[in-house]
């Protein structure tokens, strides 16, 4: 097949395509060079904006994302923090001390005279100072005795346990006596969770004398200072064994240190470059991009071993040949598949566009651009280093190559051949083609079923191992105080209702009411819980009560203002209801929000139309459900594109619809496979997981496009359909295992990551690329082997002349 398209070079064209190999790879090397400094610098600059905010990964025109920053305009609330220890019961010193320590951070607390801040005061904030941008980091910090005391004074006048009621499952545990207190950060301190939190949990430690390990914090800038850091150890303490595992591989699969440095100096520098890119957009990063730069060297990586591979076969099959011809018939015969495959790989990336989670579009369109231009880097530096090489990385002169070939033709000739080991491998799936086609269908069969079973989640817990510290975290607080996933209920009047000021709290109390009721749902705080009940008599203290509620609800220094759950502008009145869900729940929180869903709006349902409120769901909970269904919706969307464009391309490439379809099997089935065992197994789909079916049906394509390409080559010269296997296997199986191993091993590094998004991207993908290796290495030429194999590639009388009568047979 090499000798065909090779055309011996007479001198002056040898050294004219030498001179111009060697400028491309000067040129190459001042290409890399340049770059080299921008990709260190600007990647770990890149590092420097990890942040992760779920609402910030749905699309900017989604309903729920512009209610949810609609919601944090008009209440000015993020998601909160929330701080207990043990200790920390009601009315105990503790909590009256970290009050006092925590207060000069709040905005709302400065405002008021006696808080002003002391010159002495600020030694005990110096750290925390140094670290953020401005002296209040909080919106406000309240406590369970702070609000218990504020509603055993008039209008409530409650006693202290009808006021520990209000807020069990709050700020008071079902004891009615554990505690806590909870803080609201300030918006512009997005870009500070990893840094102050840890200095909060410390400081509180010392204030109230215990070890900062016995503070439990919760809540979402936790849940994304947790992720952060996870991710940041990830790619700190990973991102170098990876590559030093892919670049020792590299090495020793291609025996050749000119090649091997030069393929990894472009993956090096590509995924350096990928980082830095978002730092140029000004885009910050977030964890589930931690793992592009090592996708993005095994890729390379891989592109990179594909063509030493023609360089090899043409070392091989043409001994009498200068170098020069050799590296010149690599590319003739290279550049086509290896371009055909980093496009198909570059469109299962593409398809994740399709994806409505911003972060996994941005993964998608980072990868397939780094690809593309790994690609351009490898076509331009190669040649030369091929020369740089000389043809030793395999054999080591031309006299070993051409003895070399002449024992191979010996021994082709033998009749052991045909009982050696190799050979018998590549031949296992020609004679077993029945048990093939039976063992791959089965399987497929039994695992797909579990495909209609597959859950989505991105939950924070689910991100963590069970002993993690955030989970443990967790569920001590919900063991001792309650649950810990917010959310929102916002009930809206015109301000054009004719209803009264009592009559919108009798709503709104009905509302609550209902909402109390919901199994599962518990920590309920609005207006209701901070006024009287719904007093109908006519005593003179039933009159007052009304009274003072009437102007808690129409006056807005009161205090159901201050506290954040009433507002109103010029359109409309909003009262807040907020409500918690438990993380341990078994039962989904989407079925829990359509429980509240109903049961309030059945609450209403009697209203007049003209009088009736708007009801809207929002908050922390309401984002992460938000996500979950687009990511089960948008997986099967991508890939379904992905799939089609594929495809249709390969139609074009064999000729045939059917031709396409079929090469497409191998490529698919493990995919449907381990999918359909995820369903099987209850596994939940993560952001990490949604990317890997995608990205691996592109790079599975990959082997099938050079297996296929060598498979045609070989009927286009007159051979047989089982011959034409073998001889497309000896050409391109070493370099499909190579490349297999390689991405799949430097990949399996992080495997031991903390963050399980990054953990199972890593084992699936493996996964993935060992199981489509076994579906183009067994089942694609069992296929081609058979009838199916006419409509992949027709047979062709080669009018060339064969000089070698063992390109024409396997044995």
């Amino acid at each position: 097949m090499f000798k065909r398209a090779c055309v011996l070079v007479n001198q002056s064209s040898e050294a004219q395509l030498k001179r111009r190999y060697r400028v491309q790879f000067l040129i190459g090397v001042m290409v890399l060079a340049a770059l080299l400094i921008p990709s260190i610098i600007h990647s770990g600059a890149a590092l420097g904006t990890l942040r992760n905010l779920p609402a910030l990964w749905l699309p900017e025109e989604m309903d729920t994302r512009q209610d949810f920053f609609k919601f944090i305009d008009t209440f000015s609330v993020t998601d909160l923090v929330m701080v207990t220890w043990p200790e920390a019961q009601l009315k105990d010193p503790s909590i009256d001390a970290a009050m006092d320590w925590l207060e000069p951070l709040s905005k709302e607390a400065a405002k008021r005279p006696q808080n002003a801040w002391m010159p002495e005061d600020e030694q005990s904030y110096e750290e925390i100072l140094a670290s953020i941008p401005e002296r209040q980091p909080f919106q406000w910090v309240r406590s369970g005795d702070q609000l218990i005391d504020r509603m055993r004074e008039a209008p409530l006048n409650l006693t202290q346990r009808q006021a520990a009621l209000r807020l069990r499952g709050s700020l008071v545990g079902d004891d009615l006596k554990q505690s806590c207190i909870v803080m609201s950060l300030d918006l512009s301190m997005l870009h500070h969770h990893r840094t102050l939190l840890p200095l909060l949990r410390t400081g509180i430690a010392e204030t109230v004398g215990c070890a900062p390990s016995d503070v439990v914090m919760v809540g979402g800038p936790v849940d994304g200072a947790a992720i952060d850091g996870a991710a940041m150890r990830s790619i700190t303490r990973f991102s170098i064994p990876s590559s030093a595992i892919a670049a020792l591989l590299c090495l020793l699969c291609l025996r050749s240190l000119t090649l091997s440095a030069t393929i990894i100096a472009i993956a090096m520098i590509t995924q350096g470059m990928v980082l830095a890119a978002f730092y140029y957009a000004n885009y910050d990063l977030n964890a589930v991009l931690i793992i592009l730069p090592a996708f993005v060297f095994v890729l390379t990586i891989s592109a990179g071993v594909h063509l030493c591979n023609y360089f090899r076969e043409s070392l091989k099959r043409m001994p009498e040949a200068g170098l020069v011809s050799a590296v010149q018939s690599a590319m003739a015969h290279g550049y086509k598949p290896c371009t055909l495959s980093v496009f198909t790989t570059a469109v299962g990336l593409l398809s994740l566009l399709l994806v409505r989670i911003e972060p996994v579009r941005l993964f998608g369109l980072a990868a397939a651009g780094s690809l593309l231009f790994a690609l351009a880097m490898i076509f331009l530096m190669m040649p030369g280093a091929m020369l740089l090489s000389g043809g030793k990385f395999w054999l080591s002169t031309a006299e070993d190559r051409h003895q070399s070939r002449t024992r191979a033709r010996e021994h082709s000739r033998a009749s052991d051949l045909r009982h050696s080991w190799p050979h018998k491998l590549l031949r296992f799936p020609l004679e077993h083609r029945r048990w093939v086609f039976a063992s791959f269908a089965l399987l497929t069969l039994l695992t797909t079923v579990g495909l209609g079973r597959l859950k989505s989640s991105v939950r924070v817990t689910d991100m963590f191992a069970e002993q993690h510290d955030l989970n443990l975290s967790y569920r001590w607080y919900e063991e001792h105080l309650g649950p810990t996933m917010t959310g929102e209920l916002l009930v809206t009047f015109p301000t054009s209702t004719d209803l009264a000021a009592l009559q919108r709290y009798k709503i709104v109390y009905k509302i609550h009411a209902a909402l109390s009721k919901v199994d599962g749902v518990g920590g309920i705080n609005s207006c209701a819980t901070f006024m009287p009940g719904m007093l109908s008599g006519r005593s003179l203290t039933n009159v007052t009560t009304r009274a003072v509620a009437k102007a808690m609800i129409e006056k807005q220094s009161s205090r159901l203002f201050e506290l954040g759950f009433l507002r109103r502008s010029d359109q409309q009145e909003t009262w807040r209801l907020t409500f918690r869900l438990f993380q341990t729940d078994e039962t989904p929180a989407s079925d829990r929000l359509n429980d509240i869903n109903t049961k309030t709006q059945q609450a209403i349902r009697g209203l007049d139309p003209q009088t009736r409120p708007d009801l809207s769901l929002t908050g922390h909970v309401v984002i992460v459900e938000a996500a979950q269904s687009l990511l089960l919706e948008d997986l099967v969307r991508s890939f379904a594109a992905a799939f089609l464009i594929i495809a249709m391309f390969m139609s074009l490439m064999v000729g045939n619809l059917w031709g396409g379809l079929l090469s497409m099997v191998p490529s698919m089935i493990p995919t449907l496979v381990l999918f359909g065992t995820m369903g099987w197994l209850e596994i939940s789909l993560d952001i990490g997981l949604v990317m890997t079916a995608s990205v691996a049906l592109g790079i599975a394509v990959d082997d099938t496009l050079h297996l296929l390409s060598h498979f045609r080559a070989a009927r286009c010269q007159g051979l047989e359909l089982e011959a034409s296997v073998v001889t497309a296997l000896r050409y391109c199986g070493l370099a499909m295992f190579q490349t297999t191993v390689i991405c799949g091993c430097s990949l399996l590094v992080y495997c031991a990551s903390e963050f399980m998004p990054t953990q199972r991207f890593a084992v699936f993908m493996g996964l993935l690329l060992a199981m489509a290796w076994l579906g183009v290495a067994v089942l694609l030429p069992a296929m081609m082997s058979s009838r199916l194999g006419n409509c992949l590639a027709s047979r062709h009388t080669d009018p060339t002349p064969r000089q070698d009568a063992s390109d024409r047979s396997p044995a």
